[in-house]
């Protein structure tokens, strides 16, 4: 199955700056892609670089996996609600909350690594099951309209985002 992106012109500003970062034309070769870049980059911190932060207020790298994972669970969750149909406009999240209430301090690299791609292979899953037609049904969230296809790209995106900050301020 192929699930292609989104055009530009059918997207915000804001999710094309996520979608664009991925490479990939399809979107369940580029999760499989991103996947195993993401468990390689973050499988090589250890010990005092797990709690190491580029600046005050930043967050650790096992904080940033765990928001990539939360991101996808609602990302995911907002998908299937559209999917099936469902009009109900959705709230956003407030991701530093999340943050700061996620207990990655009592959690091991491996442990956020494992999670992370059992919540990637449940998205994969997912996505497998629908058609052009599910792809383009549109929902709101966080006051934004996208359609399922732009969710999708959006949690590939949302990753390699982080992937790249992790590259640049984290790795040594």
């Amino acid at each position: 199955m192929t699930i292609t992106k989104p055009l530009q012109k059918d997207c915000s500003e804001y999710a094309w700056s996520y979608i664009n970062k991925v490479e990939q034309t399809n979107l369940l070769t580029a999760l499989e892609v991103i996947t195993k870049s993401t468990t390689d980059l973050f499988s090589h911190f250890h010990g005092e670089q797990l709690g190491y932060t580029y600046a005050p207020g930043k967050w650790n790298v096992k904080q940033i996996l765990n928001h990539i994972t939360d991101s996808e669970r609602i990302f995911a969750y907002r998908i299937l609600r559209f999917a099936r149909k469902d009009k109900t406009e959705l709230a956003g999240y407030d991701e530093e909350l999340f943050a700061k209430n996620d207990n990655t301090q009592n959690r091991t690299m491996d442990s956020l690594i494992d999670e992370y791609v059992h919540v990637r292979k449940s998205t994969i899953l997912l996505l497998e099951n629908f058609d052009d037609e599910i792809l383009e049904i549109a929902g709101t969230a966080n006051e934004n309209a996208f359609t399922i296809r732009t969710w999708a790209w959006m949690i590939a995106g949302h990753n390699q985002h982080h992937n790249e900050v992790v590259r640049l301020k984290y790795k040594k």
